[in-house]
């Protein structure tokens, strides 16, 4: 009996001591095959943020430009917001305001990108007007 037994316990040796004499255990032999392709990073979104506020009682003439969305002009009253959001990581941002009906009083215009100011300027006077613009790099 111990003879129709000893090859099934000699298997577990016979088998261990294969993967050595086949060259499966050879720390050089790469069994892995060609490294898969890294997936790319997406592209961060920006969020570009026009802002108008101020205490002018009247109608305010804004006009802003991006490279992404072009020049867009609107008359409203204060305050005025706008956002769109980008993957492009530089861009020309402008933005200005002007009292259109002859009052008093101040005129803010700030961008924002991010949460962060990029450019801010204040007017306060007679018919006020404010512009602000650069080249915004990430």
């Amino acid at each position: 009996m111990l003879r129709r037994l000893l090859p099934f316990l000699l298997m577990p040796v016979l088998m261990a001591g294969c993967t050595t004499l086949c060259g499966c255990s050879d720390e050089k032999t790469d069994h892995t095959g060609p490294a898969p392709t890294p997936v790319p990073t997406p592209p961060a979104v920006h969020t570009i943020d026009f802002r108008v506020t101020g205490t002018d009682p009247g109608t305010v003439e804004i006009a802003l430009t991006s490279t992404q969305e072009g020049t867009s002009t609107i008359r409203t009253n204060l305050p005025w917001f706008s956002s769109f959001q980008t993957t492009r990581t530089s861009m020309f941002l402008s933005l200005a305001a002007q009292d259109r009906d002859f009052f008093s009083g101040t005129v803010t215009v700030q961008i924002y990108v991010d949460g962060v100011l990029f450019r801010e300027a204040s007017v306060t006077g007679f018919n006020p007007g404010a512009s602000i613009n650069g080249q915004w790099s990430n």
